[in-house]
């Protein structure tokens, strides 16, 4: 990332900047609030490369760690507290190498959340996890730690070693309770007494996501988020939040210590404090939101790459040096921090110099015309390997890909030097759809994790599967890209006629509708009782059971040139599933956000009868918004449970609640309920109306009512001046006392209202009719070719300014240009030129080049100029054609900074005489 020690240098460029509702960008784990999306179009991978399953049936799978070639395990960790073994003859193990359900945290974004073999695993035997701890096992979302423990392995996977490298040895709960001070740029504690060495898990969301052992040093690499609350206007969190600049405290850093959990001696933080034990000595970068996934370059002295989750507007990519700052909470991406941090007073110093902050490589707006997203505003970036194999394509040599799990692509970055060492693209900031920023390498729903196998290869893991009736329920698994330009795998789809049936009775299989891509013939091996023999080789046999149990039919196809894939299917021979009834809640009950909802629900077993065993049930809470879902918590072994629905999604969001009951057999029954909630309605009102109000991320104008939610959090934002009948005024407060112009306000059962009261300001220059922001208006101005402006620009605020006179001489290009002042980050300013249709207007279109149809004024066409910075501010201007003439017309500019209009002005043309 290159350095950048005040606000002039932070370049958004040529990214369109945007915004989008702040739900949508929390994302799992340790960093993310998992956002997943449901069943739509896929992009197919590339010619040539294809999928193959290297474990499946997995609980909530979430990053795996490869043992060396030589020994062939993969180890796989999942989110609720469990690490599972495949082996080296590609089957899964049994039995989990580790369960510590009891010990881990995995409500919400927690859980195991990380994992890695240790560079010299084929001698140490090392693994490191890293998780949330719980000392209760409730999955409550109260404040909670983080830890990072190492395993000792052996080769018959049993642990015969334990040791806790940063964290504590237990949940530690609240890490720095209320009242303790921030202190960003200073020490918090003193060495030594224990507060040093705790990571903090404030919140549900933030909390912990990659780590890695160094392919060159073994040291350990490991990132940990801000710990805190979506909700960005949180005042409680705000010096929370501020933490991640103090290099005594671990959150929001990328850390890196040796293996027993010590600092390096090449530490960049603290200089001269030889006492490795100390927090400063582990920090290597400072300043993360939400670090989920990163990686470590293999080549010498080359820095992590760091994907950094966003807020409301950017999502960050890039290299980081030792010792640097990424900027968050006081900036986002190349923006100004989001919400109350805009122009708070603590992050002065990180904005006007003082304290260095770096820009990252490359960052992308909620907004970018990514053609992946399929339209989405969601974001939640994945940082996955450097590719460094020999088995793809040259082209792919040195390429880094990344992912992001809310718009569901997985791209490539070409790299940038000969050596190929990965080198992002510098400012101007590239956006997708530039030639040399990235590539679209697939389309894929609900990773979280993209990383190497021994041999190079991309390794995906995948959250969980679409399941039968493509709702995502079921399981997850992990797959590597491979590329088979000569002969791709074939697909293995094992089918039953009837999954139960009596003893005695023959089940009908059909395996015909496997296929193979290159159209090889196939031959079928069928192994009926699980034994490992072959019972039957053709495409749909029969089989008759003559005992009671639960039979696991496996499909074997082969393509004859070394190529196979396998399916299996359950037969229950004189069993059955389970039968789950959900007493509550009810299936469209309403909730309110906030407010505990009760569960209650049972199972039965017509095969043993009797009480069902509660600790075989299982309640599994979703919460679906939009196209995406997030995994919210699960509850085992309790018919009874309750759980509080989050307050910062609104209508647009419901809890698919399922219970979940296990037989003897390992047979799952199950039963579902949806829950939404409660509509209520929020009015937004300002002295004197006419104010432009966001709520949640939509632009209304005051007074307005809007339909919200019951218990929503929502995030409420007045403009910061707005013009009506000539005069400007200013934002004063809110009449509930708040002070800030970005605000939460909690909607209630019966709504609410908020007002927004506003001061008048003198207006300076100009005549013409003002207009609110976003509104339009119109002037009037006589003479050849004469503009005036509508909105007359302030002093101590934005100033957009056109200063060419626009000559109607028709089919001639002309230049449309001006100045912006008062606006520190580089901003994106669009120019719309129209003429005159009666009461409508006709807008101008670079593409066709033309006049479009008679259509509404307030819905202006736009064209983005070319902006240079200037000793005075900025310099825009933009190439259009017309043929305005003797036509009356307008022209309207606007400047936006991180996807916000900070400034507009519109003219009217007059006709040449």
């Amino acid at each position: 990332m290159g350095a950048r020690h005040d606000v002039d240098r932070r370049q958004i460029a040529n990214v369109p900047p945007a915004c989008r509702p702040r739900h949508a960008c929390s994302a799992i784990v340790a960093v993310l609030v998992l956002l997943f999306i449901l069943p739509g179009a896929a992009h197919a991978l590339p010619d040539d490369f294809e999928e193959i399953t290297l474990a499946s049936g997995l609980s909530q799978p979430t990053a795996v760690a490869f043992a060396p070639a030589s020994d062939g395990r993969m180890f796989i960790a999942e989110k609720p507290g469990r690490v599972q073994v495949r082996l080296a003859d590609g089957t899964l193990r049994s039995t989990p190498l580790l369960d510590w359900s009891d010990r881990i945290n995995s409500a919400v974004d927690r859980g195991l959340l990380g994992i890695a073999t240790d560079t010299d695993f084929a001698d140490n035997g090392y693994l490191y996890i890293l998780f949330v701890a719980d000392s209760d096992s409730t999955d409550d979302t109260g404040p909670h730690s983080s830890r990072l423990v190492r395993l000792t392995v052996s080769e018959d996977n049993q642990i015969t070693g334990e040791k806790t490298l940063v964290g504590g040895d237990a949940d530690q709960g609240e890490c720095f309770p209320d009242g303790a001070p921030a202190n960003p740029d200073g020490n918090h504690t003193t060495a030594g007494d224990g507060a040093d060495d705790c990571i903090s898990a404030s919140a549900a969301t933030h909390a912990i996501g990659t780590v890695i052992s160094d392919p060159r040093d073994g040291s350990i690499w490991f990132g940990t988020g801000d710990g805190q609350t979506v909700d960005i206007n949180n005042v409680g969190a705000r010096p929370r939040r501020l933490r991640t600049y103090n290099e005594e405290m671990l959150i929001g850093k990328i850390m890196r210590v040796d293996r027993e959990g010590r600092g390096l001696a090449d530490h960049p933080f603290c200089p001269g404090v030889t006492d490795l034990d100390r927090t400063c000595t582990k920090v290597y970068a400072k300043g993360f939101r939400n670090p989920f996934r990163f990686t470590v370059p293999p080549q010498a002295g080359a820095p992590p790459i760091v994907a950094d989750v966003g807020n409301n507007e950017w999502e960050e990519l890039g290299r980081v040096r030792p010792g640097s700052n990424a900027g968050w909470p006081c900036w986002e991406g190349p923006a100004l921090g989001p919400g109350q941090y805009n122009g708070y007073p603590d992050c002065t110093p990180y904005v006007f110099g003082g304290q260095p902050v770096d820009q990252p490589d490359f960052a992308y707006s909620h907004a970018d015309p990514d053609p992946a997203s399929n339209g989405k505003a969601d974001a939640a970036v994945i940082g996955g390997p450097v590719y460094a194999g020999s088995e793809y394509p040259a082209e792919y040599a040195g390429n880094l890909f990344f992912g992001d799990y809310a718009r569901g692509f997985i791209r490539r970055f070409r790299p940038g030097s000969a050596a190929g060492t990965f080198l992002m693209t510098p400012s101007p900031l590239p956006r997708f759809s530039d030639t040399n920023s990235s590539v679209l390498f697939t389309e894929r729903p609900a990773f979280t994790q993209l990383t190497e196998a021994p041999n190079g290869d991309l390794v995906v893991v995948d959250f969980v599967t679409a399941g039968p009736n493509q709702d995502f329920t079921g399981p997850g698994r992990v797959v590597r890209i491979a590329h088979a330009p000569a002969n791709r795998a074939p697909t293995a789809v094992a089918k039953v006629a009837q999954e139960e049936i009596a003893s005695g009775a023959t089940a009908q299989f059909d395996g015909g509708d496997s296929s193979d891509p290159n159209a090889d013939t196939l031959t079928y091996a069928w192994d009926f009782d699980g034994d490992g023999t072959t019972d039957s080789t053709e495409v749909a046999p029969t089989r008759t059971y003559p005992d009671p149990g639960v039979f696991t039919a496996r499909l074997t196809v082969d393509d004859g040139r070394g190529q196979t894939a396998t399916d299996t299917v359950q037969v229950l021979v004189d069993r059955h599933r389970p039968q789950v009834q959900i007493d509550a809640p009810a299936t469209d009950e309403q909730y309110d956000g906030g407010v505990s909802m009760r569960l209650a629900g049972d199972a039965t077993d017509t095969d043993e009868g009797g009480t069902f065993p509660e600790a075989n049930l299982r309640w599994e809470i979703r919460l679906i918004h939009g196209s995406h879902f997030h995994p919210y918590t699960d509850i085992a072994g309790r018919r009874e449970a309750a759980f509080v629905p989050l307050q910062d999604h609104g209508l647009d969001s419901y809890y698919r609640i399922r219970l979940i009951a296990t037989d003897s057999d390992g047979v799952e029954g199950t039963a579902t309920v949806i829950v939404r909630p409660r509509p209520a309605t929020l009015r937004v009102e300002s002295q004197p109306a006419g104010a432009p109000i966001e709520v949640e991320e939509q632009m209304y104008v005051a007074p307005r009512d809007v339909a919200s939610a019951s218990g929503l959090n929502a995030r409420v934002r007045a403009a910061a001046d707005f013009t009506r009948d000539g005069v400007t005024w200013r934002f004063a407060r809110w009449t509930d006392g708040e002070t800030a112009r970005d605000r939460s306000y909690l909607v209630g059962r019966d709504g609410g209202t908020v007002v927004a009261v506003y001061e008048q300001e003198p207006v300076r220059g100009g005549s013409g009719a003002g207009t609110a922001p976003g509104t339009g208006g119109t002037g009037s101005a006589g003479g050849t070719g004469s503009t005036e402006p509508i909105t007359p620009p302030k002093a101590a605020t934005p100033k957009l300014s056109l200063t060419t006179p626009w000559t109607a001489r028709r089919r001639s290009t002309r230049t449309v240009s001006g100045t912006l002042t008062g606006v520190t980050t580089r901003p994106t300013v669009q120019v719309a030129l129209a003429r005159s249709a009666g009461s409508r207007c006709r807008w101008w279109a670079s593409q066709p080049r033309r006049f479009g149809r008679a259509a509404s004024c307030s819905r202006p066409v736009w064209t983005t100029a070319r902006v240079q910075r200037t000793s005075a501010g900025w310099r825009f201007d933009a190439a259009l054609r017309s043929s305005i003439a003797r036509r009356a017309g307008r022209i309207q500019a606007r400047a936006r900074v991180g996807g916000r209009t900070v400034a507009q002005v519109t003219v009217r043309v007059s006709g040449a005489r």
